[in-house]
């Protein structure tokens, strides 16, 4: 999965985001039985003209 990198919630044009950080990604899958982070990395935005970060992470059921 990926997030805009970032720690808050947000309404832009009329869509909802959730940005997520290593901490808040812990928090959130904290509260779902069954499932663990198995990796995350941060990357740049690809995007021309964009300036940003995404958080990336492999979850696992366990």
């Amino acid at each position: 999965m990926s997030f805009k990198y970032g720690d808050s919630e947000r309404v832009k044009d009329g869509r909802a985001f959730t940005d997520l950080n290593e901490a808040r990604l812990a928090e959130v899958i904290g509260l779902v039985d069954g499932l663990e982070i198995r990796e995350t990395w941060v990357t740049g935005d690809n995007r021309v003209g964009v300036d940003g970060r995404w958080l990336n992470a492999v979850l696992s059921v366990v």
